[in-house]
């Protein structure tokens, strides 16, 4: 269950529910989105709550909707950066 971020990560949490979508049998996309969204809890859910709410505006109809909505407050915006500078610790412990 993504909560703050922290554990699991973003990037975890993204891979396992991607995993489940992948194999799991959902009707339909609103299954789908139903199960993405039962899967956060408190800063994430809290994130969510305003387009899950019926009476809401604008409710989410896709997985890659709820996807974009948690990505900007819980992914490594310096993720590449760490991967490249861990291939360069790599390459120097050669």
């Amino acid at each position: 269950m993504l909560t703050d971020g922290k554990e699991p990560t973003w990037e975890t949490w993204k891979l396992h529910v991607s995993d489940k979508l992948a194999t799991g049998n959902f009707r339909d996309e609103l299954y789908k989105v139903t199960y993405v969204c039962n899967r956060t809890g408190g800063k994430a859910a809290m994130i969510l709550e305003p387009r899950r709410d019926i009476l809401g505006g604008h409710p989410f109809s896709t997985v890659l909707e709820v996807l974009r909505e948690l990505e900007p407050h819980f992914s490594d915006p310096n993720k590449k950066k760490k991967v490249e500078r861990q291939y360069d610790d790599l390459q120097q412990g050669n």
